[in-house]
């Protein structure tokens, strides 16, 4: 039987939350959710300011409150998205989980009531050295596990990723089958979810959720990994044809970063205790059905371009997602084509920041 889904605003109304990973993608979206919403604090927690992000920018967000300490490094004006914001009851703290500054992140927790954990490095070539990945997805995520235990922190919300499973094609991923991870990321996401899972002990509450290919406004190369459809908008815009690499029939499950916010929010739901869901659209798309949807959408005629094949040819990957539908009442509202629609906007918008550089960082 489905659960009837709690309203959103009473899981987070006058509760003291932490976001780590607050300026990334998916971070600085659900930050402004939960200052909307009604939030008593928000802390922060990144290595660079939310106010860097123009899609936070010029936002009132009273319940956000900015102290930079350090996960890492900038302030959250730093994101253009939140730049202008008054964050009175927002803090920020600038720590780099990488850094695993125990005391640090000891001071971040105190006070806080729950803490959704977004906070991730994701290798890319010649971005991040394997170690960097290691040090801050795995042995950050443990401190800050071990730091939300001795705070008596009620409950930790564990972002993990299809990574973590492993496979790359085959039936639809199922949260039951055992994980084979292939990825250092992969890895060090399942090590968090095993974390979660003992480092609190009986105390400490937690739900790992597994996104799927998560897109939408501020996806950059700088705030995750480098999107094949902001990409290719940005190549449309500038003129040039769309990049498909290989035939086009890798299928992917893409799921609107609003949706996932809301699927984060209510895995603060008790219901969530002890579980894992998969967090996408259930359904797959392939690249170039994706591309020809882009192209309809930004109203371009140029044929694709096609590249050679990369790691992704043949693959598919499409989530399960009938357990979190009926546990805890999420399922995605927003359709590829629609959020396509709302990404261009955005780039259209706010085409600087889309262009920042590739470099990866904690996101």
């Amino acid at each position: 039987m489905e659960t009837t889904s709690p309203d959103l605003a009473t899981l987070v109304s006058a509760r003291r939350l932490m976001v780590t990973g607050a300026a990334g993608f998916i971070g600085a979206h659900l930050v402004a959710a939960l200052a909307r919403l009604g939030a008593e604090r928000v802390v922060a927690l990144d290595r660079e300011p939310l106010t860097a992000n123009p899609l936070l920018r010029g936002l009132a967000l009273p319940t956000v409150v900015q102290e930079l300490v350090a996960l890492g490094g900038e302030p959250l004006t730093a994101n253009p998205l939140l730049r202008g914001l008054a964050l009175p009851t927002v803090v920020q703290e600038l720590v780099a989980l990488g850094d695993c500054a125990p005391g640090a992140i000891r001071r971040a927790v105190r006070g806080v009531d729950a803490v959704l954990h977004l906070a991730a490095v994701k290798y890319r070539p010649q971005a991040e050295p394997l170690v960097d990945i290691v040090r801050t997805n795995a042995l950050g995520t443990a401190a800050l596990v071990e730091a939300c235990a001795e705070a008596d922190v009620s409950k930790v919300v564990f972002a993990s990723s299809l990574y973590a499973y492993g496979r790359m094609r085959g039936e639809p991923l199922d949260e039951s089958e055992r994980p084979a991870p292939r990825t250092v990321y992969g890895l060090s996401k399942r090590f968090g979810e095993e974390l979660c899972g003992i480092g609190g002990g009986p105390v400490l509450r937690a739900t790992v959720l597994r996104y799927m290919f998560v897109y939408g406004p501020g996806q950059t190369p700088k705030h995750g990994y480098p999107s094949v459809i902001v990409k290719n908008f940005l190549r449309m815009l500038g003129g040039e044809r769309p990049l498909i690499h290989g035939d086009g029939a890798q299928v992917l499950d893409y799921v609107f970063v609003d949706d996932v916010v809301a699927a984060t929010i209510l895995a603060l739901a008790p219901a969530g205790d002890s579980r894992i869901y998969n967090v996408g659209s259930g359904e797959g798309t392939a690249i170039r059905d994706v591309i020809a949807l882009m192209r309809d959408v930004a109203g371009f005629a140029g044929e694709p371009l096609l590249a050679p094949p990369d790691a992704t040819a043949g693959s598919s990957r499409v989530a399960r997602i009938e357990r979190i539908r009926g546990e805890l009442g999420w399922a995605p509202t927003t359709d590829l084509r629609s959020g396509l629609a709302r990404t261009l906007a955005s780039i259209r918008q706010h085409p600087d920041w889309y262009l920042q550089g590739e470099t990866s960082h904690v996101a």
